[in-house]
């Protein structure tokens, strides 16, 4: 087991998950791509560890060559603010980069599972505004609840 592995084990005792799953909005992990995943729930984090700051709803580490970060917001219905939303997921990959080095974890993908009640011009300030990882600018990947893990890392 690497380093990397047994500190996301030990920051997130108790806050694993099996699947990605909130507000009837998930995200499909086939099980071979599941064996390879860790799902950390972010509310329970936030429970466990009186972290009191709003944060997305989970990360996602996939373990194959080298490690994937996907930081996630499920939002069902509407997607309500775009503050919230940016608010959320900027404070799940904060925590991220608080955890790992940038050598172990050089990026993330932010991605937001949106419902049909979702307002396109909330969807557009998201992806617009983005979230800041290790100084940099990243785009949000938005997608529809139901969307497969492997389309989140197609264009």
């Amino acid at each position: 087991m690497t380093t990397l592995r047994r500190r996301i084990e030990t920051n997130f005792r108790g806050c694993f998950a099996l699947k990605c799953e909130k507000e009837g909005c998930g995200l499909r992990i086939d099980r071979e791509s599941g064996n390879l995943c860790t799902i950390v729930d972010c509310d329970a984090y936030r429970k466990g560890h009186d972290y009191s700051d709003k944060l997305c709803d989970y990360v996602l580490f996939r373990w194959f060559k080298d490690v994937s970060v996907f930081v996630l917001e499920m939002k069902g219905g509407k997607t309500g603010s775009s503050t919230d939303c940016l608010e959320q997921l900027q404070n799940g990959a904060a925590l991220i980069a608080e955890i790992t080095t940038p050598r172990e974890v050089p990026s993330c993908l932010p991605v937001l599972l949106h419902g049909s009640g979702s307002k396109s011009t909330e969807i557009k300030a998201i992806q617009q505004r983005g979230v800041r990882f290790r100084g940099k600018r990243l785009y949000v990947k938005v997608v529809k609840c139901g969307a497969s893990l492997n389309e989140l890392f197609s264009e």
